[in-house]
């Protein structure tokens, strides 16, 4: 800890133990095959430097790996992965990065109990079907009200919340954002009144900075004094005492954060809201502004931005009408893939994620993959990124596909023949996509746009 800008670090030690005795059963079980490093991974088809990582526990392997290394030592692996509770962790607390580290812990993120991909049998059964299968738009609010403003008077709002009714100061000055709420204070011109954001991984300002649209030297000196708060890797391990040096007159969180609500609001008033921030960058900016009244500004922000999607939807229409596209996440060492569905179910609402479906289904109605969404239905709607092996690429029926940047997995995915033989792969529409580089909120939201629609159409746009 430093005085001044203070900088909390956590560590968590269950996650580290138990990547480091995962380390040790595979170190274990290459010792007992009587094999090199350098074997296993010729074996597996991975580099020297990558074994030597995971046996030092400095990677968290693919549960594909595993079924690899597993089969090349002729060992028995017993994998255990434990779903996490959405109340206990929020995937999006971690710098935009670092959320997607390995198949393993996106599992974990999702809250899944196991990584199971969709079979030969399964696969044949949905690429069977997908002629007959008729992808409809869900039928839901894709701006949900995060809160309801009930009362307010010239010195406190009241606001009914997940957790009850909460009165809050009118005009708060010292305000800590524990989810990404304060990307929308940014673009509502708040940027002064957030003291502190928590990060589960080493927070930068240009971490804090994605999504705020022009980064401008006004806009990094109001956030040169902001303090992080980081909050371990399991997202809510909240150093309370540090919180209270902070003295926030006002805290901003996300639902699936499971901190103590009682110590918290003995510390400052808390409004959690009913979805995640980064998935509702119209409905943060719309009741943000209510709160603080800033109406005007955010009706202003609200129009500029349809107007803008608007023009996209309508830049894309050549050359995407009758077609499909997604996002898909490749690792080229494990073969793993995930298709990004359209929406996902989660705590009795209907979502879409801003790495993958936001940007192609709700601000550009673009139709979705049948055979990820057949599969996507089969699973009950239950995670955002559907699970897949490679080898089913074939199957994945779109035009454009928007391939979410991990390490070299693009050059990878693009040379492989079986991607060159698929629609995409044929007509050169595979992109390099780098979600992180475009950010969170209404400006990240729109820059993304940009970059898509250039990339489809070929042509400048802005």
């Amino acid at each position: 800890m430093r005085t001044g800008k203070h900088t909390y670090k956590r560590s968590s030690r269950s996650a580290d133990a138990s990547l480091h005795g995962l380390a040790r059963a595979v170190k274990s079980a290459r010792k007992r095959s009587g094999m090199t490093q350098a074997e296993l991974a010729k074996a597996i088809g991975a580099s020297q430097g990558n074994i030597a990582r995971l046996e030092s526990g400095q990677h968290a392997p693919s549960v594909r790996v595993l079924q690899n290394i597993a089969i090349a030592t002729d060992s028995r692996l017993t994998i255990d992965l434990k779903p996490l509770s959405h109340r206990r962790f929020d995937m999006l607390q971690t710098t935009r990065r670092h959320f997607l580290e390995g198949a393993a812990g996106l599992a974990g993120t999702l809250g899944l109990g196991n990584v199971r991909y969709a079979t030969a049998e399964e696969a044949t059964a949905a690429a069977a079907g997908i002629e007959s299968y008729v992808w409809t738009r869900p039928e839901y609010d894709p701006e949900p009200s995060l809160f309801t403003i009930t009362d307010r008077t010239d010195d406190t709002v009241t606001v009914e919340t997940i957790d009850g009714v909460v009165e809050v100061p009118a005009d708060p000055k010292r305000i800590v954002s524990l989810g990404w709420e304060y990307i929308s204070l940014f673009e509502l011109g708040l940027a002064d009144r957030v003291v502190a954001v928590t990060f589960t991984t080493h927070g930068t300002m240009e971490d804090m900075l994605w999504g705020a649209g022009d980064k401008t030297a006004d806009l990094i000196a109001a956030y040169a004094d902001v303090d992080f708060l980081e909050v371990g890797h399991n997202g809510v391990d909240l150093d309370v005492e540090q919180l209270m040096l902070l003295e926030p007159d006002l805290i901003l969180s996300s639902p699936s954060f499971d901190y103590d609500m009682e110590m918290l609001n003995s510390i400052a008033p808390v409004i959690r809201g009913t979805a995640h921030a980064p998935m509702v960058p119209r409905a943060c900016i719309r009741d943000y502004g209510a709160l603080f009244g800033l109406d005007d500004v955010a009706t202003t922000l609200l129009e500029e931005h349809e107007a803008y999607a608007a023009r996209a939807r309508e830049a894309v229409v050549p050359v995407i009408e009758g077609k499909k596209a997604i996002v898909i996440v490749y690792y080229p060492e494990s073969g793993d893939c995930y298709g990004y569905a359209s929406y996902y179910k989660q705590n009795g609402g209907i979502f879409t994620t801003i790495e993958g479906a936001y940007q192609l289904q709700r601000e550009m109605n673009i139709t979705p993959s049948s055979f990820i969404e057949q599969l996507s239905d089969e699973k009950d709607r239950e995670s955002y990124a559907v699970p897949f092996s490679f080898e089913l690429i074939g199957h994945v029926d779109v035009d454009h596909i928007f391939l979410y940047r991990i390490g070299d997995s693009y050059d990878v995915f693009v040379n492989s023949p079986s991607v060159q033989q698929t629609v995409a792969g044929g007509a050169g529409q595979i992109y390099d996509y780098d979600p992180p580089s475009f950010g969170f909120g209404l400006g990240g939201v729109q820059a993304t746009l940009t970059w898509m629609v250039e990339q489809m159409t070929g042509e400048a746009f802005g």
